[in-house]
């Protein structure tokens, strides 16, 4: 090999070097002054956000700003997760310590913020004006990711990590992964007075029973106030009620969950009119509740869930099979066990009298 070749070699080897700098701008920098772009989303008035639009592909989420809530277009109306949305926000608009990775289009693949493969969110406000729009892309370490705004090139490793969220587990983007998961929640002061539950076997009622307090004639007013109280069952049959599984089944009403929004237009097809099974109840203070569950459907996950609606609610859930079998309990389940028959008392060996004694 001559000196001129190893020359011409090495001289190929820096133009590659360079072109491959030019071409992909990978060089991690250290962090700089916060560019304009991105220095915008810290003034984010979050209040007076009306409108979230995500796209990933062909797929897409839109949710709007109804009252003091959100909603779900895209998934039947469905009520949107406040708490989760309201944190997507806050790190929108918490990003910082940008550190620049690239400015040119080819490298958008790359770091996952194209039009092919990145996470588009666009902010609006009520009357339509952008107020923030950006492509999100991979993440970039522990608590990093790469951003880029909208309209621009250049590509952004910035904290925090804007896809550790379930709204975007898995990398994709699905309507029900920000639904409310929450279906109704008994409040915890609230003092449920009967209970209805129907099921394919039958139908039981119960009814709470207050138990007066013994009070002394020092203690004694007009009218003795109740201390306690437990449940008996008033149909199919009369008798005490298992106090345990009431119990369970008041703490499973305090927090009612669904596992994604499904299509609400044809209730007989789900098997909710008429119903399947159902929970009904009513509160001291008069007022009612009632949750119906229909044909059992499969998860994506796996496994079987069921189809469900809160009475005095637009839409309809799937919910997993516990959550219905935790409310949902059978005459024989409902029955309190009979008390233990006492133990007749041991009998008594016979004593032979002594000798001498009077017996």
């Amino acid at each position: 090999m001559t000196p001129r070749t190893v020359q011409l070699m090495i001289l190929a080897i820096i133009l590659g070097a360079a072109s491959l700098y030019l071409t992909s701008e990978s060089d991690y920098t250290a962090p700089l002054e916060t560019p304009l772009a991105i220095a915008s989303l810290a003034e984010l008035d979050i209040n007076q956000v009306a409108r979230i639009e995500m796209t990933k592909g062909d797929s897409s989420v839109l949710l709007v700003r109804v009252n003091q809530g959100w909603s779900l277009p895209s998934a039947w109306d469905t009520p949107g997760d406040r708490a989760q949305i309201s944190e997507l926000l806050n790190q929108i608009r918490s990003i910082a310590s940008p550190e620049k990775r690239a400015s040119s289009a080819s490298t958008h693949s790359n770091f996952q913020v194209g039009a092919e493969d990145g996470l588009r969110i666009s902010l609006q406000d009520a009357t339509g004006v952008s107020m923030g729009d950006l492509w999100l892309g991979k993440r970039d370490g522990n608590g990093r990711s790469f951003i880029r705004i909208s309209g621009t090139d250049e590509v952004y490793s910035v904290t925090p990590n804007l896809l550790f969220r379930p709204g975007f587990a898995g990398g994709s983007l699905e309507a029900g992964r920000w639904a409310d998961r929450n279906l109704y929640q008994l409040p915890a002061d609230a003092e449920v007075q009967s209970l209805t539950i129907a099921t394919p076997e039958g139908l039981v009622r119960l009814k709470r029973q207050d138990v007066a307090t013994a009070v002394t004639d020092e203690e004694s007013t007009d009218t003795a106030e109740p201390a306690d109280s437990s449940w008996v069952i008033v149909e199919p049959e009369s008798g005490p009620a298992d106090e345990l599984t009431v119990k369970a089944i008041l703490s499973a009403l305090k927090n009612v969950q669904a596992e994604k929004p499904t299509d609400p237009s044809d209730l007989a097809a789900l098997g909710l009119e008429p119903p399947h099974s159902f929970i009904e109840g009513e509160l001291k203070d008069g007022s009612t509740f009632a949750i119906q569950f229909g044909l059992e459907t499969p998860l994506t996950s796996g496994g079987n869930g069921v189809f469900g609606r809160v009475i005095g609610q637009k839409r309809v859930s799937v919910m997993r099979l516990w959550v219905r079998d935790s409310l949902l309990k059978k005459l024989d389940t409902l029955r309190a066990a009979p008390p233990e028959p006492e133990p007749l008392p041991a009998p008594q060996p016979d004593v032979e009298p002594e000798p001498g004694s009077d017996g």
